[in-house]
C-alpha cells in the first residue's frame, strides 16, 4: 500500500503518490553530486539498488558510501521522517536492513531523525529530496501519469513515442497541451471569482517568483497574507517569506532569492 499526499500547486491542488518518489529515486531525477545527509555526513550513491514491488523496503541491495565508508543495504522512501514510525518500520525486522532513509520534505526539527531507527536500535541516516529536485514536483507526478497511462516505462514510452509519424506526435502532444491549457484556464477562473483581480495577481505573482522548488511554499505565504499586507515595507517582507519558508535568520539561497524577488518586483528593495 503506497501512501497519498495532496499538495498544493500553482494550478490547484495535485496528489502525490510515493511511487513517484520512488520513481524519481530510480531514475536518478535529482542532484546527485556533493550530496549531504540531514546528519550532515556526505552521500556518494554507488547503486541505488532494485526496486522492490512486494513487501520489505522499497529499494533492495543500494550500495552507498556515508562519510567515506561503504554500506551496502536497503532504501526506505517516505513524504517525511515521522511516516516511518506511522508505518512501523521501527519495530519491524524486515526493515532492519535499511541503510538509508529519504523523505521528500526537511523535518521541521532536524534533531527528530535521530530517533528514525531499526527495531534493534540502529540509528539511520536520511536524505531530504526536494531541495534536490531538477525540476517542480508537479512536473514529476504528470510525467508519471503520462507514462502510466501508457503503460508504458519513462524510456520505452520516448521510444514509441519517436517511431511515431511526426504527424501522429504532433496530434498526441497538442492533445496534451490542450488538456493542461485547459486545466490552467479553469483553475484561473475560478481564482478570479474567489479572490478578484487584484488578488488573484497577488497570489499568481508569488508562486511563479517561488518557482521551482518554494512554489508551494510561497503559495501558501500568499494566501496567508493578502496583498495589503505586503503593502507594508520590507520589513514584514522579509519576515513573511523567510519565517514561513523555514528558514529564520540563516540565509539560504532559495530564500533569499525569493525575497529579492518580492522586493525586486514590488518596489520595496
Amino acid at each position: 500500500m503506497h501512501g497519498v499526499k495532496e499538495f498544493h500547486g500553482l494550478y490547484g491542488p495535485f496528489t502525490v503518490s510515493e511511487r513517484v518518489l520512488h520513481q524519481i529515486w530510480r531514475r536518478q531525477e535529482f542532484k546527485t553530486d556533493a550530496l549531504k545527509l540531514v546528519s550532515g555526513k556526505s552521500l556518494k550513491i554507488l547503486s541505488f539498488g532494485e526496486w522492490n514491488h512486494f513487501g520489505g523496503p522499497d529499494f533492495k541491495g543500494a550500495e552507498l558510501e556515508i562519510d567515506g565508508v561503504l554500506q551496502n543495504g536497503d532504501v526506505e522512501i517516505h513524504f517525511e521522517v515521522p511516516d516511518w514510525w506511522r508505518h512501523g518500520r521501527d519495530c519491524n525486522e524486515a526493515f532492519d536492513g535499511v541503510v538509508l532513509h529519504v523523505v521528500l520534505n526537511a523535518p521541521k526539527n532536524l534533531n527528530a531523525c535521530a530517533r528514525v531507527n531499526q527495531s534493534k536500535g540502529k540509528a539511520l541516516e536520511t536524505l531530504v529530496l526536494m531541495p534536490l529536485l531538477h525540476w517542480d514536483l508537479e512536473v514529476y507526478v504528470e510525467e508519471y501519469a503520462l507514462f502510466a497511462q501508457s503503460g508504458l516505462d519513462g524510456p520505452l514510452w520516448i521510444k514509441e513515442f519517436l517511431n511515431c509519424s511526426r504527424k501522429e506526435r504532433t496530434v498526441l502532444l497538442d492533445s496534451i497541451a490542450r488538456k493542461r491549457w485547459e486545466a490552467k484556464l479553469e483553475f484561473a477562473k475560478k481564482r478570479l471569482a474567489r479572490h478578484g483581480w487584484e488578488e488573484s495577481c497577488h497570489q499568481f505573482a508569488l508562486e511563479v517568483l517561488g518557482y521551482s522548488r518554494n512554489r508551494a511554499a510561497m503559495s501558501t505565504v500568499a494566501l496567508k497574507w493578502p496583498f495589503e499586507t505586503w503593502c507594508m515595507g520590507v520589513g514584514i517582507t522579509r519576515r513573511i517569506v523567510c519565517g514561513h519558508i523555514g528558514m529564520g535568520a540563516r540565509r539560504s539561497t532559495p530564500c533569499e532569492s525569493s525575497v529579492i524577488a518580492v522586493e525586486a518586483v514590488s518596489g520595496f528593495g
